[in-house]
């Protein structure tokens, strides 16, 4: 039994052996697999001016209050609400019967006081003419004192006279500025009341106000540049840059127009306020938006893609490659700790700790790791991407890396061999 038992043992222990080394001999392959394949790309040099964003809201430059300049019924309403109106359109018209009469009155009125002027100022210019022995002081001063008073009579009435001819204008109620109009607050049919009754209100847009709020640090900063020459005493008519909610580029351009004279001490900010065309009427009062105030002059940069950056317990670093077989596109990785500046053109500006002819991994990043060495493929920067692998670089247009690109992944069929089951059964 014994010998039987070991011969089991022997054959057994043959089996697994055959079965170990045909695994061993088929895996040998898999670990002859070269380095790991990376798409590398030089850092953009731009001229970059430094800046400061910063949030801000949209408001008109002129808002007024349209109201009623005389009493009456009103009668008509002719715009749309929330559309564009031209200066001195016609908005809304208030019942004239009762300014027509009074117009009428005062013409009348004026014409009598011209009357009674004429006929005065003749008896007075015949008295001049007469001597001491034809008339009497007393008479020639009575010529002279009815010449005057009619002539103050015909001032009063054509002053009566302006004064309902205005009224009557004021029953057509037009826009004093160009811009949006809001609702109407009141419906015709109503009683409106002068210099009381609100009827709407109307913005000018074009051009439209950013005001933003920059902190202290940043007027400092600001303070010393102009001491140094380097921004004019009188900020006003500085260029700006602004962006809307939904825009990562800062593309509009304006100029700042208002600086405020104080320091708000809650706060500890300065209120500014930018000028920005809106021709096309793509801004609304209200609107957030983002400001970008370049500070000084522009200097050159270093910047590389957000997908090329790696975080390390709130470190931000890149991984370099040193070029140490330039035939066969291979080298080795160095872990590079850099210091961020801001985002630009899709771009982030590397501020320190990378050199312009350094080799940045831009793709392949969990391949990877410091002092290992991998075949590199130089690609251009990629202007914004999303992070990981899923985009090949190397195909990128213009730029930017293509959205539909596929990763390349290892083939999912075990190519280890499997075991024969003891027995001849698999």
């Amino acid at each position: 039994m014994n010998s039987i038992r070991a011969s089991s043992g022997l054959i057994v222990g043959l089996l697994v052996g055959a079965a170990v080394g045909g695994c061993e001999h088929h895996q040998a392959p898999m670990g002859q697999k070269g380095p790991p394949e990376v798409f590398v790309s030089t850092p953009v040099v731009r001229e970059i001016t430094d800046s400061e964003e910063f949030s801000g809201r949209l408001e008109s430059d002129q808002t007024i209050q349209i109201r009623a300049r005389v009493t009456g019924y009103l009668l008509k309403e002719n715009f749309k609400e929330g559309g564009q109106v031209e200066k001195g359109q016609v908005l809304f018209e208030i019942d004239p019967q009762l300014y027509e009469a009074e117009l009428a009155l005062a013409e009348g009125n004026v014409g009598e006081a011209q009357g009674q002027y004429n006929q005065a100022k003749a008896d007075w210019m015949r008295a001049q003419q007469l001597t001491n022995v034809q008339i009497s002081p007393e008479e020639r001063n009575r010529y002279k004192g009815g010449y005057e008073i009619s002539e103050g009579k015909l001032k009063a009435a054509r002053a009566t006279l302006k004064k309902a001819q205005v009224n009557m204008a004021y029953t057509k109620v037009r826009a004093p500025i160009s811009g949006r109009i809001s609702k109407s607050v009141i419906d015709p049919g109503n009683l409106v009341k002068a210099d009381d009754t609100i009827l709407t209100s109307i913005g000018s847009v074009d051009p439209i106000k950013a005001y933003f709020d920059v902190d202290e640090r940043t007027v400092l900063r600001v303070v010393d540049l102009i001491e140094q020459g380097v921004i004019p005493k009188d900020p006003t008519g500085l260029p700006v840059e602004m962006g809307l909610a939904d825009e990562e580029n800062r593309s509009h351009l304006g100029k700042i127009d208002f600086f405020d004279t104080y320091v708000d001490q809650s706060t500890g900010t300065l209120r500014v306020r930018g000028s920005f065309d809106n021709k096309k009427g793509l801004f609304v009062p209200g609107m957030f938006v983002r400001v970008r105030l370049p500070i000084g002059k522009a200097q050159q940069s270093l910047l590389v893609a957000e997908k090329a950056l790696v975080t390390d317990q709130g470190q931000k670093f890149v991984y370099v490659v040193k070029d140490e077989n330039s035939a066969e596109h291979e080298g080795k990785v160095e872990y590079r700790r850099v210091e961020l500046g801001r985002l630009h053109d899709g771009l982030r500006v590397i501020k320190g700790g990378l050199d312009p002819k350094e080799k940045v991994v831009v793709s392949g990043l969990q391949r990877v790791r410091p002092d290992i060495k991998v075949k590199f493929k130089d690609v251009e920067m990629p202007m914004s991407a999303p992070a990981g692998d899923s985009n090949d670089p190397s195909k990128a247009r213009n730029g930017r890396s293509p959205s539909n690109a596929t990763q390349t992944t290892a083939p999912k069929n075990d190519a280890r061999p499997k075991k024969k089951a003891i027995g001849g059964k698999q």
